[in-house]
């Protein structure tokens, strides 16, 4: 990174962190339940349309595109702390057990696909192997997102002399 960010400071960076972490929650609680009123939408029509599973489909896109994006700044702020214990203390404490929240949220977003790939079929009644192709295109864009959002944020640790590196 350039030289102002390593002269900011550790609570400076702090405080970038806390900004963004806002911002992340910001678009949750905005995005999530329009995703969710989407959803219920597309299934209370009797005679379904293609434009809210569509609009779906798409919004858990940008809401996972944005969200790894604002993981891996932070991470990048995280690793120009100097103080070793407050690094370790802000990065996620998951990273070594288990699932962690960022799995399972990309796990959510997935989950709610196949809804709206469904409702698509409903609407266009056209050759399932496209609705199915449909499905695995979105897993691999999600998976994606959620990579980028995980290896930028969730993979370094830190050494004991302060450095940061890949493992």
């Amino acid at each position: 990174m350039n030289k102002k960010i390593n002269d900011i400071g550790d609570e400076a960076i702090q405080e970038w962190s806390r900004h963004y972490d806002s911002i992340v929650w910001t678009i949750n609680s905005i995005f999530i339940p329009v995703i969710g009123g989407l959803l219920i939408y597309s299934y209370g029509q009797d005679t379904p349309a293609a434009a809210a599973p569509i609009v779906g489909l798409g919004l858990i896109l940008f809401v996972l595109f944005y969200i790894s994006g604002f993981r891996a700044f932070r991470h990048n702020l995280h690793s120009k702390i100097e103080n070793p214990a407050l690094r370790d203390f802000l990065r996620d404490p998951y990273q070594r057990r288990g699932l962690r929240q960022w799995d399972l949220y990309a796990v959510c977003m997935f989950a709610v696909t196949p809804a709206f790939v469904y409702r698509l079929f409903a609407a266009f009644k056209g050759p399932r192997i496209v609705y199915v192709g449909i499905t695995i295109l979105m897993g691999i864009l999600i998976w994606y997102l959620w990579q980028r959002g995980t290896s930028e944020s969730g993979s370094n640790t830190s050494k004991p002399n302060g450095t940061v590196s890949q493992s």
